[in-house]
């Protein structure tokens, strides 16, 4: 059965998290330093929809 186009998008946002999460860490660790996480909160305000779990690996792409 031939995959729908949300299903094709989802499958490639999952093969793009780990990648995209380990660039975004580096980039913002270039930037904020150790505190990054808080640097990246801080810059977001309100528009980072809750997602502000430990892992970044698990944060919305």
């Amino acid at each position: 059965m031939a995959k729908s186009f949300r299903e094709r998008i989802e499958y490639l946002l999952e093969l793009i998290r780990q990648p995209l999460a380990d660039y975004s860490i580096q980039r913002l660790k270039a930037k904020y330093g150790n505190d990054w996480r808080q640097g990246a909160m801080d810059h977001l305000g309100d528009r980072h929809h809750g997602h502000t779990g430990d892992d970044p690996r698990e944060w919305d792409v």
